[in-house]
C-alpha cells in the first residue's frame, strides 16, 4: 500500500470487480437496469365473449363469468384426465403451464373432486324428483343397495286373494 503523499494514487476497485463470469459489477447493473425497464409479459385472462339473449340483444360477457368459465373448464379437461400442457393449448387464449399452474392451482389440485361431486349432486336430483324413473332405479340400485330379483317359481303370475268381512291372514 502506497504511503500518502508518495505521489501514487489509490483507485477504488469496488465499481471494476471482476465476476466470475468477467462481467463487471458495473455492466451487470447496467444490465439489470435495462431488464428492469423491459415490458413484462402480460398476466392472462380469458377471452370475453359475445353473448345473445332470447330477444337477440348482444352483450359482453363479464369479466367475472369469463374466469368462472374458465375455471369450470379446467376441472372438466382434469376430469378427463388431460396433462396440464394439452390443458394450456386447450385454454382460450393459450396459456403457458406457469401461469396455469399459478391462477388454477386450485382447479387443477381438486377439480377432479368438484367435478364428480356436482354430476352426483345432479343424478341425486334427477332421482328424487321423480321424473325420471331410470335415474332413481339407477341410483337404489347402485347407492340403496336394491336388487333386482325374480319370484319364486320364474314368471309367474302373482296370485291375489280378496278377503271379505272378518277373515283374518
Amino acid at each position: 500500500m502506497p504511503k500518502p503523499g508518495s505521489g501514487s494514487t489509490v483507485i477504488l476497485a469496488s465499481s471494476r470487480t471482476q465476476t466470475a463470469k468477467g462481467d463487471t459489477v458495473a455492466r451487470r447493473a447496467r444490465k439489470n437496469r435495462a431488464a428492469s425497464k423491459a415490458p413484462r409479459a402480460k398476466p392472462w385472462k380469458p377471452e370475453l365473449k359475445m353473448l345473445r339473449n332470447a330477444q337477440g340483444v348482444e352483450r359482453q360477457q363479464t369479466e367475472e363469468a369469463a374466469w368462472a368459465e374458465a375455471r369450470q373448464l379446467v376441472r372438466h379437461y382434469v376430469l378427463m384426465g388431460y396433462g396440464r400442457d394439452i390443458i394450456c393449448d386447450l385454454m382460450v387464449p393459450p396459456i403457458s403451464i406457469h401461469q396455469l399452474e399459478k391462477l388454477f392451482a386450485y382447479d387443477l389440485k381438486n377439480g377432479h373432486y368438484v367435478t364428480m361431486a356436482r354430476i352426483g349432486a345432479a343424478a341425486v336430483n334427477m332421482a328424487a324428483s321423480g321424473n325420471d324413473g331410470g335415474m332413481t332405479r339407477f341410483m337404489l340400485r347402485s347407492k340403496g343397495g336394491w336388487k333386482d330379483f325374480e319370484a319364486p317359481g320364474g314368471s309367474a303370475a302373482i296370485r291375489v286373494q280378496m278377503i271379505d268381512g272378518d277373515d283374518t291372514i
